[in-house]
């Protein structure tokens, strides 16, 4: 999912305004942006919302955090087609705002600050991941492309701070924001039972005609009553669980598919075609690492999956612990990077592309990543960003690897934490 708001300010205020502070700035990186091609959805949105107009009426700099078009892959086409609703104005604002910094913020003032303000003043994290820049929690793909009139920097996801407020109509908004509020609430029933009783009520109130009612038995103990509300409100809201979004985060796999507009390698669902795994652990030089790799089927709110579970041993020179997929001609030229679903138990993992010539000799280019433990997250692993690895040795001077010989993956675990791990693969694809 995506971005947030802009409520600004100018001479004549209103739910709609820009905050002062930038109610004027030079257009430089709208222009450089525009020119770079990469964010037409991004820009189309900030044209449909007005900001554009006062951004470049503006005297005053400010920068652009453009997410790049791939960052909306995994956004419902009827979410995108309600943003573009001129009813949904306020809405649209609301989600670009938090895209958008007054004054000239460059990629090494964000990181040395640790935080920036965002134009509705959200506070926006700004740190490093991997050795990756992260602001909002979104990657930062491109770092100061633009220098006149404020800063430009590019993204890879959306910015989304308060999902609620993607929702189609003010009962849903208002049940979703009070789900999250219920969750903030902790383990204590009393206090989730009397956020969700509030939710269910305002809910109700703003549609009396719809599904936002439920019977308390007399009997019910205060978590029982919680967990019939959260019920309730769960299926006016149209699911059986709560969706978690948070910074850059990806929808429920049961809600959207984010690999439909990718190239898909591998389910691991058993389909024909589909690569064969196998385990390379440290035992190869004498380590006691052990790991294991398994196909599940899918069940619950889980696809069909591959499961790489384990734990590293530091003995005898050791920790790290890997899976390898078979090779076979996957025809990525032209293709930019890889996309994969994974949920982890919150450690860094690495993703390796596999290259090979004529000869059959194999370069693997490798990638690390981490995610929030415990739900499935669609993470973009451009090519450019894979460094070649020769026994744990990094060779960036390399370059990339050629998309046309890809012909394998891996993934590896060497994070020197002996604790059981595990990671949960539910499909490779590659994207343009």
């Amino acid at each position: 999912m995506w971005m947030p708001l802009l409520l600004v300010m100018t001479a004549g205020s209103g739910p709609g305004a820009l905050p002062s502070p930038f109610c004027q700035a030079p257009a430089g990186p709208l222009r450089q942006l525009e020119s770079r091609g990469t964010a037409e959805t991004f820009l189309a949105m900030l044209e449909q919302s007005g900001l554009r107009g006062e951004l470049e009426a503006s005297n005053e700099p400010y920068t652009l955090l453009a997410p790049e078009d791939r960052a909306f892959v995994g956004v419902a086409p009827e979410t995108v087609a309600r943003l573009f609703d001129p009813r949904s104005r306020d809405v649209l604002r609301d989600l670009l705002g938090d895209h958008i910094l007054p004054g000239r913020v460059s990629a090494r003032d964000a990181a040395l600050a640790g935080s920036a303000t965002s134009s509705t003043g959200s506070p926006l994290a700004c740190e490093f991941v991997n050795g990756q820049l992260r602001i909002g929690g979104a990657p930062v793909v491109g770092q100061d492309l633009s220098t006149e009139g404020g800063a430009l920097h590019e993204l890879s996801a959306v910015i989304l701070l308060r999902p609620w407020i993607l929702e189609p109509t003010p009962a849903r908004r208002v049940a979703a924001q009070g789900l999250a509020a219920s969750e903030r609430a902790g383990l204590d029933p009393l206090a989730q039972r009397s956020v969700l009783e509030v939710t269910l009520a305002a809910a109700a109130e703003l549609e009396p005609e719809g599904v936002w009612s439920v019977t308390l038995d007399a009997g019910f103990d205060e978590r029982q009553k919680a967990a019939a509300l959260r019920t309730a409100i769960l299926r006016g809201l149209g699911r059986t669980e709560p969706t978690a979004l948070s910074g850059a985060s990806v929808p429920a796999l049961n809600k959207i598919d984010p690999m439909k507009d990718a190239k898909l390698l591998a389910r691991f669902d058993g389909s024909e075609g589909d690569p064969d795994w196998y385990t390379l652990n440290d035992d190869v030089m004498g380590g006691i690492s052990r790991s294991r790799f398994q196909l599940a089927e899918a069940e619950g709110g889980d696809p069909a999956r591959g499961v790489f579970q384990g734990a590293l041993s530091l003995e005898n020179n050791g920790g790290f612990a890997s899976i390898r997929s078979s090779l076979q001609n996957f025809d990525l030229e032209g293709f930019k990077g890889l996309r994969i679903q994974v949920k982890t138990d919150g450690r860094e993992y690495g993703v390796s592309a596999v290259c090979a010539d004529d000869q059959g000799r194999t370069g693997s280019w490798r990638k690390r990543f981490t995610v929030p433990a415990g739900a499935w997250t669609t993470v973009d692993i451009p090519f450019e960003e894979m460094v070649l690895n020769i026994r744990g040795r990094q060779l960036p001077e390399v370059g990339p690897p050629a998309a046309e010989a890809i012909q394998g993956f891996s993934f590896i675990i060497g994070d020197k934490n002996t604790d059981p791990f595990r990671l949960e693969i539910g499909a490779i694809g590659a994207y343009f």
